[in-house]
């Protein structure tokens, strides 16, 4: 029987979150590359550490899920889920009927229709 020590686990679990965050990292670049120059790589890194933990704070551990709810916070800013400017986003996330995914989903959706009203309030 194979056995893992406490300190073998940790060391595990490290390695596994330094890697998401690099693959997060890479991919808020891909997609948000004008967010990203304009913050800088180590702000970029920072918003995916507090990302992840801001998730957590909210249920989402999966990776899919959290990589979802560190895109919403790139589009809405780091406190969108306690901000009084999006009241909304508190009322979906306590809605016990609604899925991990589907209170991901509306939030995305929204996060959209919002930076939509915003372009459209620029031009």
């Amino acid at each position: 029987m194979l056995r893992v020590t406490k300190e073998q686990f940790e060391a595990f679990s490290k390695q596994l979150l330094k890697s998401f965050e690099d693959r997060m990292v890479g991919h808020l670049w891909e997609f948000f590359p004008n967010r990203c120059k304009k913050i800088g790589d180590e702000q970029v890194r920072n918003t995916v550490h507090q990302g992840i933990s801001r998730a957590a704070s909210h249920g989402f551990v999966s990776e899919r899920h959290v990589a979802r709810y560190i895109d919403v916070m790139f589009f809405l800013g780091l406190d969108f889920d306690t901000s009084h400017e999006s009241p909304w986003v508190a009322n979906i996330l306590a809605r016990h009927n609604l899925t991990q995914e589907e209170k991901l989903q509306r939030l995305h959706d929204r996060a959209l229709a919002e930076l939509g009203r915003e372009e459209d309030l620029k031009t």
